[in-house]
């Protein structure tokens, strides 16, 4: 009897632990035995493609949602980044290096704003960034007066670039999340991010500055929306009008499905961000393969999220009884940070 209760209570650890991972390989193993074109190496490379931009929104908002605030705006701020760009690049005849920095120094800028209005000012982050998400989209459509720009010739080649067999997107997005996880696991500065979430009355108490942290992950989102753009227009070739209205409940999505709470304090840019930004491509790519109507899509797509969501739900239930362990450690780690000071 003791032993049957020990084994149960190992399986629930293991479904606890990889519940997204079961979902994942179930969904891919499911799509590959119904076709076999879905592991095929052009349509994996589609998959990571597809979602490189997806997979550089969710890593900066994840800074953002682990300290307990919220940006709904990165969709947007990508579209008019990169519409200001192109237009600059198309139209003014600007270099393409030149281009892509005001591309992303746009984004910072416009984070930058949301981090004043959420740290300094005090407006609620939802509202902030909700009226950022319209201003932005009204400015872009604007900009490029409702119609499609493409990429000119003379850097059109990018978008077919690669290395290795591996197109440069997907490398540049990938050695992003790279950085950007050392940056959250192996820096102060991500040590403090935790903090914030985890107990934002206590970061507050050992000296932490919470408002300059709060700054910094917005700032942090506005880039990584201009840099997300630019690898959208590259794999599609040109800015259209429907860029970004669907990166918020994508990006969401990904966020929550790769085990970042909303609640803030826990999370990670690898292996969630990526793993729930593939989990959504790998959805919705297999749908196609299948040549399941795109009016079926919301159906399985909300389907998908809501298993691993509560697959990865029991999971936070189970570890949040040791997140006091975590602020604990946390806070003094950011103690012993100050006292060097």
């Amino acid at each position: 009897m003791v032993g049957r209760r020990k084994t149960l209570e190992i399986e629930k650890r293991f479904v606890f632990s990889y519940g997204i991972y079961i979902v994942f390989a179930v969904l891919v193993i499911v799509y590959a035995i119904s076709s076999h074109a879905f592991l095929s190496l052009s349509n994996i490379r589609d998959i990571f493609m597809n979602s490189s931009d997806l997979l550089i929104y969710v890593a900066g908002l994840t800074f953002v949602v682990l300290t307990g605030n919220i940006d709904v705006s990165f969709g947007s701020t990508a579209f008019a980044s990169v519409a200001i760009g192109i237009v600059l690049l198309v139209n003014h005849g600007v270099s393409p290096v030149l281009a892509i920095l005001v591309t992303i120094a746009f984004g910072m800028v416009v984070g930058a704003v949301n981090g004043v209005l959420v740290a300094y000012v005090g407006i609620d982050p939802l509202v902030t960034t909700l009226g950022m998400l319209f201003f932005l989209r009204g400015l872009a459509l604007n900009i490029i007066k409702g119609s499609q720009i493409e990429l000119p010739n003379s850097v059109a080649g990018v978008t077919t670039a690669s290395f290795a067999g591996v197109p440069l997107i997907v490398m540049v997005a990938v050695v992003i999340l790279v950085v950007l996880q050392l940056l959250l696991r192996k820096t102060q500065f991500g040590r403090h991010v935790i903090a914030v979430g985890c107990d934002r009355r206590g970061a507050q108490q050992v000296g932490i500055r919470v408002r300059r942290i709060t700054f910094i992950t917005f700032v942090l989102s506005g880039t990584c929306a201009g840099v997300g753009g630019i690898l959208a227009v590259i794999n599609i070739g040109s800015v259209q009008s429907a860029m970004g209205q669907n990166a918020l409940f994508a990006g969401v999505a990904a966020l929550v499905v790769g085990g970042t709470s909303l609640f803030g304090g826990l999370g990670s840019v690898l292996p969630g961000a990526l793993v729930g930004s593939l989990l959504l491509s790998a959805t919705q790519n297999g749908l196609s393969v299948l040549g399941v109507s795109p009016y079926v899509y919301p159906f399985v797509e909300g389907l998908v999220i809501i298993v691993a969501m509560y697959m990865d739900g029991l999971k936070n239930l189970r570890i949040r009884g040791s997140r006091s362990d975590e602020v604990i450690s946390t806070q003094s780690f950011a103690t012993k940070t100050l006292e060097k000071e």
